[in-house]
């Protein structure tokens, strides 16, 4: 397995965007372990899927390798969390103010 399918770039990516923004680091670093844990359990899913597929010998939708399906998957659910986190921090900041 190379580095390239451990999904340090979207997980490093999500990361970055926690530690950049508003917050108490206690929220940060839960939001932070939240994500990573998250983008972990769909990595091991796709290369369970990888490995099953292989087995099966299933062709892979629309021709695109599994490693394009995962950053597709990995980013919109990165999207997610980033609407959610801006969600909750803009929310709590405009009722202190």
């Amino acid at each position: 397995m190379v580095y390239a399918c451990l999904g340090y770039g979207v997980t490093s990516f999500w990361l970055a965007f926690v530690f950049a923004n508003r917050g108490s680091w206690k929220k940060k670093a839960l939001w932070m372990l939240g994500g990573a844990t998250a983008l972990w359990i769909i990595n091991v899913f796709r290369i369970s899927l990888v490995l099953l597929a292989s087995s099966k010998h299933w062709g892979i939708p629309l021709g695109w390798d599994h490693h394009t399906w995962f950053n597709i998957v990995a980013y919109i659910m990165i999207f997610t969390m980033m609407w959610l986190y801006d969600r909750k921090i803009f929310s709590r900041s405009v009722k202190e103010n």
